[in-house]
C-alpha cells in the first residue's frame, strides 16, 4: 500500500467510524454546551493521546509480530470481516440514523466531569469497541503502515487523527450554531457513503490476507 493509498484508507475508515454515535460523539456534545464550539477539537487532541499510546505499543512492542506473513495474513482478514460488518451495518441502518441531537447526546456524559482534553481520552479508553477496532482494523492498517517505516506510521496517523479532528469538529460547530446548516438527510448520505466505502475497503483486506499479500503491501 503506497502513502497516498494509506492516507486515504485510513482517512475513509476513521472518519466512518467516527460518524457511528459513540462515547466521543456525546462528550463532545456535552463539552460544546459547557465551553463552545473549541471544545470538539480538544476532545479530539484527548482521543489523539490515547490513539498514540495503543500505536506505541504496538509499533515498540508487537511490530515485529505484525510483519510475520502468517500474522499478517491472519489479521488482514480478520480487520476485513470486522470491517464489513461494520460497514454493511452502516449501509442497512442509514436511514434511521438521525442528524446530531445535542439534548439526547449530552445527557449521558455528565460523569465526565474533567476538562475536554482528559474526558477525549477516557471515553476513548473506555470504550470496548475501540478497544476492538484496533485489535483488528487498527492493527491490520498499522501492519500496513509498518512497512513505509515511520513515515508510514506517521501518514496513517495523520489520515486517521485528521478525520476525528475534522468530523467533531463540524459537530461542535454544528451543535454551537443551533445545526441549522447540518440536515438529517445530508448526515444519512454521508453515513450510507462511508459504509459503501468501509464495504469496499473490507474486501480489499479480506483478498490481501487470503492471497497472502504480505500485509496489504501490494495496493
Amino acid at each position: 500500500m503506497d502513502l497516498a493509498a494509506l492516507f486515504t484508507s485510513s482517512f475513509i475508515i476513521a472518519f466512518s467510524g467516527a460518524l457511528v454515535p459513540g462515547p466521543l460523539l456525546a462528550i463532545t456534545a456535552a463539552k460544546v454546551v459547557e465551553k463552545g464550539a473549541g471544545a470538539g477539537p480538544l476532545v479530539v487532541l484527548g482521543h489523539a493521546v490515547s490513539e498514540m499510546a495503543v500505536m506505541a505499543g504496538i509499533v515498540f512492542g508487537l511490530g515485529y509480530y505484525l510483519q510475520l506473513p502468517p500474522v499478517a495474513s491472519a489479521i488482514a482478514v480478520i480487520g476485513g470481516c470486522v470491517l464489513l460488518w461494520m460497514g454493511w451495518g452502516m449501509i442497512r441502518d442509514f436511514r434511521a440514523a438521525g442528524s446530531i441531537n445535542v439534548e439526547v447526546a449530552a445527557a449521558g456524559p455528565r460523569k465526565f466531569l474533567s476538562g475536554p482534553v482528559v474526558s477525549g481520552f477516557i471515553g476513548s479508553v473506555s470504550n470496548p469497541y475501540w478497544i476492538l477496532w484496533w485489535a483488528t482494523v487498527g492493527a491490520a492498517l498499522l501492519a500496513s503502515a509498518m512497512k513505509q517505516g515511520s513515515l508510514g506510521v506517521g501518514v496513517f496517523f495523520t489520515g486517521h487523527i485528521l478525520a476525528d479532528l475534522v468530523w467533531y469538529s463540524l459537530v461542535a460547530f454544528s451543535l454551537a450554531a443551533g445545526r441549522r446548516w447540518f440536515s438529517e438527510k445530508l448526515y444519512q448520505w454521508l453515513f450510507l457513503g462511508c459504509g459503501i466505502a468501509m464495504v469496499f475497503l473490507a474486501f480489499y483486506f479480506i483478498w490481501s490476507g487470503t492471497a497472502g499479500q504480505n500485509s496489504l503491501g501490494g495496493f
